[in-house]
């Protein structure tokens, strides 16, 4: 489709409603590059749909997608979650920089990663969350929802409003559900600039983050570290502290932002650069993301689908079977990515989501100098 007309932009300036929290302002960082701000719209909003299918970003107040989540704050997690370990992300800062623990092995570097991973019950992790002090290591729960997780969980993930995402699933001809990531976090963290090679329907559920987000455009201008570099899809530029002299791309920067609260769906559309900020002082945080391939990354793998389908439902217990079938009336499509999400676990994905976009990355990493990477 076509860039958006004079009379789109009319539009959007018409009906843009840009989150009105007067009590979020005097909390966003001010950074060096200019922004505006991300479109929000009604999800019936014909330019909405317009804005999905051109792969830019837009906020959704009313998908209602995941309604029966809103309550999972703390207390309902802990309660509900199961008492199976969940990956827990340490850091001695406020940033979460993410690294590929398999290139660290395979290339045999001196890398030292910025953060650590520990794998705590729920429990365990409300507990030291909540008995944080400054000067300890802050955290950030990052957990695939699998089979792993409570009764109570698996109800409320299965009366999301699957209906509105296998709609938007078939308009913009994506592949199946791949992963859904639970994301718990504290105040004030940070995931720094990258991007992603799956569409992202991002649902806020409890607290507010700001997301800061640039067009694959630039690319070249968030110098972004090699591909085998365990610091993959990650941007080498410190937002907190630029070195304009080293990346002096960085002066031509523009970006989009929005802040989302309870109820908030953004689309992150693929290779988009983004920055999520929990805001500080407002409290902890929980969202849950929705990653989708297009069908050019999953040719081949219906069989493998469908094993994995069998396998799920053959593990669900009787006494949930009558409501899966009846609340739902789910088709066979949404069945196996519903299968999918619960059984593919982050890990797997991550070394198999680099492989459509390895071409582009590799290209611009030649031109830099490997070694001073490393350190």
């Amino acid at each position: 489709m076509s860039v958006a007309s004079d009379q789109m932009e009319e539009s959007v300036e018409h009906k843009q409603h840009v989150v009105n929290h007067n009590h979020t302002a005097h909390h966003l960082k001010q950074y060096f590059f200019p922004t505006e701000h991300v479109p929000r719209l009604s999800a019936s909003d014909p330019l909405a749909s317009q804005l999905i299918a051109e792969e830019k970003p837009v906020v959704l107040t009313d998908t209602n997608l995941c309604d029966t989540a809103l309550k999972w704050d703390l207390d309902y997690l802990a309660q509900h979650m199961g008492s199976e370990r969940y990956m827990v992300f340490l850091s001695n800062n406020h940033k979460f920089k993410y690294y590929d623990e398999a290139k660290i092995k395979q290339y045999k570097t001196n890398f030292v990663p910025p953060t650590r991973r520990v794998d705590l019950t729920f429990p365990e992790f409300v507990k030291k969350l909540r008995e944080w002090k400054p000067g300890d290591e802050r955290v950030y729960l990052q957990q695939g929802l699998n089979n792993t997780v409570g009764q109570a969980i698996v109800m409320d993930f299965l009366q999301f409003n699957w209906q509105w995402l296998n709609m938007q699933q078939k308009n913009n001809n994506w592949g199946p559900l791949t992963s859904n990531l639970l994301l718990v976090g504290m105040e004030g963290n940070v995931t720094p600039v990258h991007y992603d090679e799956q569409q992202n329907f991002f649902s806020q559920l409890v607290g507010y983050k700001r997301c800061i987000l640039f067009a694959p455009e630039h690319y070249e201008r968030l110098y972004p570290y090699p591909v085998y570099h365990p610091h993959d899809r990650q941007s080498q530029v410190d937002f907190d502290d630029p070195d304009m002299e080293k990346f002096p791309g960085l002066k031509h920067l523009q970006g989009m932002e929005a802040v989302v609260g309870p109820g908030d769906v953004l689309y992150i559309p693929m290779y988009w650069w983004h920055q999520i900020e929990s805001l500080p002082h407002l409290g902890n945080t929980v969202s849950v993301n929705f990653w989708y391939k297009l069908l050019a990354q999953v040719d081949g793998e219906e069989g493998e689908e469908e094993e994995e389908a069998t396998k799920f439902w053959v593990r669900v217990p009787a006494s949930l079977s009558l409501s899966l079938s009846l609340s739902l009336s789910l088709s066979l499509s949404l069945s196996l990515s519903l299968s999918l999400c619960y059984l593919r676990e982050r890990e797997r994905e991550r070394e198999r989501e680099r492989e459509s976009h390895q071409q582009l990355s590799r290209s611009l990493a030649d031109t830099y100098n490997y070694n001073s990477l490393w350190m």
